[in-house]
């Protein structure tokens, strides 16, 4: 059954959020593609509030529709846009190399609102 209480919840954008989507490596990493032009790196091991990477992907804030992690490369991000390209980001070790207690901490997130 879903639970009434989100794990949680993060204010991203000012306007919209297109996308939304985990790493395929890293249980506490996840990318946002907002309205603002911008994508958002976040890891939750390091951050819950605050995002590891900002990448303005657009000139003049023109959203960021969708993104998508490399299934067979997970360090490949690519992000469309409304500019109607695609761009393709690699990302740093840091945020491919899963940490010794990452399952641990993912698991005490998802059981603080259970309690």
């Amino acid at each position: 059954m879903l639970q009434a209480k989100p794990v949680l919840s993060l204010q991203l954008s000012q306007t919209y959020l297109f996308s939304v989507c985990w790493s395929s490596v890293r249980p506490l990493v996840f990318a946002a593609a907002t309205g603002e032009g911008t994508v958002l790196i976040f890891d939750l091991e390091q951050s819950s509030l605050c995002p590891s990477i900002s990448i303005e992907q657009c000139a003049e804030n023109q959203p960021v529709y969708c993104l998508a992690f490399n299934p067979k490369q997970p360090q490949l991000l690519a992000a469309g846009n409304a500019e109607g390209s695609v761009k393709i980001w690699q990302l740093s070790a840091e945020l491919m190399k899963q940490g010794p207690r990452e399952m641990n901490l993912l698991e005490q997130l998802a059981n603080e609102v259970a309690d």
